[in-house]
């Protein structure tokens, strides 16, 4: 079907969560970001921030709206690149751009 891992993964969790992370809880749930990363991505507004009080907290969904939109990433180890004929290269590349389009 259409939908990618990262939406059914999400879609599959029942648990109750937070609506509203801090800097920290969003940069390890993107993997690990640091906290000028998650700035970065509030000012590019691909994360929504909230202001409550003194503290700046980031949209939880925006979080999943995020990883939702974010492409899949095409890996290959580069040791098997580098063994790779010019033309293989260029076939892997051609389609590593063609999964960025999508």
């Amino acid at each position: 079907t259409g939908s990618s891992h990262a939406e059914r993964l999400l879609a599959s969790t029942s648990l109750p969560e937070p609506f509203l992370a801090s800097y920290g809880e969003a940069g390890r749930l993107l993997g690990g970001l640091s906290r000028d990363a998650i700035q970065q991505l509030v000012g590019r507004a691909e994360l929504r921030a909230k202001i409550i009080g003194a503290r700046t907290l980031i949209d939880v969904a925006s979080i999943r709206e995020l990883i939702v939109r974010s492409p899949s990433a095409v890996v290959t180890p580069r040791r098997r690149v580098a063994a790779m004929r010019p033309t293989q290269r260029a076939a892997l590349e051609r389609a590593a751009a063609r999964m960025k389009e999508t």
